[in-house]
This record gives C-alpha cells, structure tokens and sequence, in this order.
C-alpha cells in the first residue's frame, strides 16, 4: 500500500512470502496444487491496486519447481522455477495486448514469453484477469534452449540508466561493440565476421516484430541481450513488455533509427547502435526487406491479426464486466469495445504504412536491369519468397500489355522477355497483399 514507507517498492528474498497455489481448467478441474513464495513484481505498476505477482518454486516449501505444462505455445515445456502473474498497464485499455502480440510472433525466431489468460483469486477473493507467463531470467533461457551447464551475460537497455548488467558481466558485449566500431560491414566479409557473434535470424525477426509493433517504449528501454559465457555463444535479444505497442499506427520507428543528422535524432546512440551497424550490409538490408515483405503477407496480414484480436475479444467479453467492477480500468464495457477496435484500425492500416517507411528507407524493392532495354532484361526482387508472385506491365494510361505468374527464390533474378514499342511503362510485382511498382524503358 502508499504510505511512508512505499513498501510495495520493496525487493528481494526478505519480503517474498509463502503462499498455496492451486491452478484450476476451465471447467473447475484442479490440475496443481503446491505451496509456493510469492512477491510483487514488475516497475510502474508496482504503485497499482491490482499488483504484478511473481510466483517461485522452492525446495523450502516443499517442491523446487512447478510441474506442469501451462503454455499451449510451448507444451515441450512442463517444468518451471518461476512464473509472473502479469497484471497490464496496458495504455490501449484491452488488458490482453501483451499476451497477444507474443502469442501472433511466436512462429518468429523471437524469445517471447508464453502466456495464458487466467482469473486470479487471492484468499478468496476475487482479484480479477491476469496473463500468466514465463518469466525471462537465467532459467527460461536454459529451458527454451535446452542449455546445461552454462552462465549468461544479459545486458539490459533502461531508459534511465542506459546500459545495465542484469547477470554476468559486459565484458563481452564491449567486444562486440569495439568490433562494430571497428569494421566497415559494406564489406561482405566483415560482415560474415560479425555474424559469427551475433544470432542474425533472431535480430532480423525481432526487429520485424519491434518496428511492425510500433513500440512506444523501444529501443531505449525493454530491450535486453543475452548470450551464454562460452567462446561459441551468439547475442540474442529477448522480445518483452509490449503494453505500449500497437497504438502509433503511422509511427516510423525506422527512420529514427537510420537517421545521421546529429540534430534530427531522437534516440540515444546506444540504443541504435547495432542495428544501424547492421544496415551498413546490403546482404542484411535485402534480407531484413524480403523477410519483413513475407511477414507482412503472413504473420503481420491484416486477416491474421484481426482473426487473433477477435479470439481474444470473445474470450474476454463475457469476463470483462466482473473486471471492471473490481478495478475500474477501464472504467465501462463501452470503453472497452472501443480499445478493441483500435487494435483492428492498427491491424488494417499499419501494414501499408510500414512499407512506405521500408521503400523510403531501404529503397525500391524491385530492381530492374539493363533498364532501359530492348525489351530482354532482368528483376531484381526483395518482396519475400513466394509462388504467388504476379508480374504485370501497364502503359502509363493503365492499360494492361503484359502479366505472369511466377515463383521467386531470393538471390535469383527474373528473366523477362516482351515485344513492346518504345515508351515508358509500369512494372508491377504483387505478392499476396503486397505490389510494388518501378517504371520500365524501352528502347530500340
């Protein structure tokens, strides 16, 4: 409670307590039981009537892990040490927003933390939704990546205190930085050298995610690395804390990040660094392009975000109205379909958005070579992988005078060859939901 004291800021073993955890299905049925300690968790809403709960396995209360396999995301997982009872300071007013956005990435190479809706009692009273999840520390790395016998170095981006050691130390994090510095990454094998230390699929697909997201608290706060202590370990990022994401629909994270106008920039040098390093690499920047592309048409399509927003809307409606009684956030049912539907306006208008910002700032993704020509020549494309690509050529009246359909693979170029007379046309390539255009020339 606020008082003098402020004890709800208070951390650590001393103020755990002990406490009985039973988790029930949905039909009543007890599926565990086991005593457990129990402290508040989490930073802002620590201060919040309805408080974040962190919940440990001990041997000292009688049993030092959790059995049992919670996460319909991972069921190769049944073993936990901790586990979050997530309460969301969640500024879109949906309370579901965070389990959702790890839920929709989780086929991404991301370390997202799995998550389940639940309704929390506590002595029996009634103490409303919360997500329970993983909770990112030493353990779930060990779990989720099936390593034994190693420590970790994670660092951690804070809004407040920049860079902070959250376990081990920086030592090899400042080698990777002195490393970037030191390399000029347009040149394709410093840029091999730089992959031997950093997971590249992983930080593309977290990126992707990040920047899709449009994530109000990123990239100067909730980001952290990790890697194991060992001479073979590569940097990854853990993706977390997404209650300020999917709400700035028009956001464009990505020229922040690019910008080199020392009086244009937002963020902090630190916290742009490596991306910025990596975008150096036209390899990176085609592949960042072309996998973005896939999951805009996948993942991040419209239908698909929308289909997962309405399952959560369903299986909220009827649990919401209890919810506000207690807590009062939000404050009515209607203001609560409201958010909702926020979060669909996102889903159907951020995608086009987020291809204008990747046009402007990786360029063009359709390349063609020789241009002018003679009616021969070549597609360079970055639009993602596909046997649903479609080529059509337009006069610049509209009129259609060429179209096929054709399968891309990346870094295979696209042999074209058409009878036209002398002008300016429009070449489009559409995959799915995605086309992009480039003028064609044609001379004789």
């Amino acid at each position: 409670m606020k008082g003098k004291y402020l004890n709800f800021n208070q951390r650590g073993k001393k103020w755990e307590r002990p406490a009985h955890f039973e988790y029930f299905n949905a039909n009543g049925e007890l599926l565990i039981e086991q005593n457990i300690g129990i402290r508040t968790h989490g930073l802002g809403r620590r201060a919040d009537p309805q408080k974040s709960l962190r919940l440990y396995a001990r041997e000292e209360y009688g049993n030092g892990e959790l059995h049992y396999p919670f996460f319909d995301q991972k069921p190769y997982l049944d073993s936990f040490k901790t586990l979050i009872l997530r309460t969301v300071k969640d500024w879109s007013g949906t309370l579901f927003k965070d389990e959702m956005c790890h839920r929709m990435i989780q086929n991404l190479d991301v370390d997202y933390m799995a998550g389940q809706s639940v309704i929390v009692f506590i002595n029996g009273e009634y103490w409303g939704i919360q997500s329970l999840r993983e909770r990112q520390d030493e353990y779930y790395i060990r779990s989720n990546h099936q390593i034994d016998g190693s420590d970790f170095d994670i660092i951690e981006y804070a809004v407040y205190t920049g860079l902070v050691v959250d376990q081990g130390d920086d030592m090899e994090y400042n080698r990777l930085l002195t490393l970037l510095e030191s390399l000029d990454l347009s040149d394709d094998n410093a840029y091999e050298e730089v992959c031997e230390f950093i997971d590249i699929q992983n930080f593309i697909d977290y990126y992707i995610a990040e920047l899709y997201f449009a994530h109000k608290d990123f990239p100067e706060n909730n980001v952290k690395l990790w890697k194991p202590r060992d001479t073979e370990g590569k940097w990854r990022l853990l993706f977390f804390d997404c209650d300020r994401c999917m709400i700035r629909t028009i956001y464009d994270h990505i020229s922040e990040y690019l910008n080199t106008s020392e009086y244009l920039r937002i963020h902090e040098d630190w916290a742009t660094f490596i991306f910025t390093k990596l975008h150096e690499n036209q390899g990176f920047r085609d592949t960042f392009f072309s996998q973005f592309c896939s999951h805009l048409n996948s993942t991040f399509h419209p239908d698909t975000v929308i289909r997962v927003i309405d399952n959560y809307r369903s299986m909220y409606r009827p649990l919401m109205p209890e919810h506000i009684y207690r807590w009062q956030i939000p404050n009515e049912m209607v203001k609560w379909e409201h958010n909702t539907s926020m979060l669909t306006q996102f889903a159907i208008q951020r995608p086009s958005r987020i291809l204008l910002q990747l046009v402007k700032n990786f360029g063009n993704p359709i390349n063609i070579y020789p241009n002018p020509s003679d009616g021969r020549f070549s597609i360079q494309s970055r639009i993602g992988d596909s046997d649903e690509i479609y080529i059509e050529i337009t006069s610049v009246s509209g009129v259609r005078l060429y179209s096929d359909r054709i399968t891309t693979v990346s870094g295979i170029d696209i042999p074209v060859k058409i009878n036209l007379p002398e002008g300016i046309y429009l070449l489009s390539m559409r995959n799915k939901s995605i086309i992009f255009t480039e003028k064609l020339f044609i001379r004789r």
